[in-house]
């Protein structure tokens, strides 16, 4: 498998670096320390965390799109259905799959990760998105963006991207009707975790980097 961990953007514009550093053991501060770097905010006070979203919006991204701001928020929480930080899973999977972590975690954020987090749904600040399958609660397709991975899951598996007995991970929803019901966003693949899904994201970006660099 190709390593892209050296190729792109190794440090998010050098803002967002999932790299241990020695001076900031023990810290929680994922960089070293930089005068010129806003102060991260206390990560269990909501308005500390929406002060630090605005500021970094201001200063890095006046033209972000409405709600990207919770990406450098969420890297030390621990989604729902999930087994570790956002940070850790991502180094977890991305690494093996040879992809800068930093800029994995952001893909997956947008691609609708940052759902998995209470808080995320205004005025509903304990709902996380949910499939409506107790035993399936994470979605492919609105949490990861995976709506083709129906279509990649046998060469994914075939090429040692995905291990052979990932199918445990996963249950393809081929009914008309959400498992959520009436007037819900219907599913195609639902996971039994948040892990699998991070795993099979990036299983899905190597896979595709690659046949995009191949031509």
């Amino acid at each position: 498998m190709a390593d892209y961990s050296k190729n792109f953007l190794t440090s998010m514009t050098g803002h967002i670096n999932f790299d241990d550093e020695p001076d900031n053991v023990n810290t929680g501060d994922p960089v070293p320390k930089n005068t010129n770097r806003i102060p991260l905010p206390d990560y269990k006070n909501p308005e500390s965390r929406l002060t630090y979203a605005k500021a970094f919006k201001e200063k890095y991204g006046k033209n972000t799109e409405p709600g990207f701001g919770d990406i450098p928020l969420r890297a030390n929480e621990k989604p729902a259905w999930g087994s570790d930080t956002s940070k850790n899973l991502a180094n977890k999977y991305a690494t093996q799959m040879g992809l800068d972590p930093a800029l994995f975690y952001a893909s997956s954020m947008i691609e609708g990760q940052s759902g998995l987090y209470k808080g995320s749904v205004k005025g509903n600040p304990d709902v996380v998105r949910y499939t409506g399958d107790k035993d399936y609660p994470v979605s492919a397709v609105w949490s990861f963006g995976l709506d083709s991975l129906p279509d990649y899951l046998p060469s994914l598996k075939e090429k040692g991207y995905l291990p052979k007995d990932f199918d445990k991970n996963f249950k393809v929803w081929d009914k008309d009707v959400s498992p959520a019901g009436e007037g819900y966003p219907n599913e195609s693949i639902m996971f039994k975790s948040t892990d699998a899904g991070v795993q099979a994201k990036a299983a899905m970006m190597n896979f595709l980097m690659v046949r995009y660099t191949s031509h």
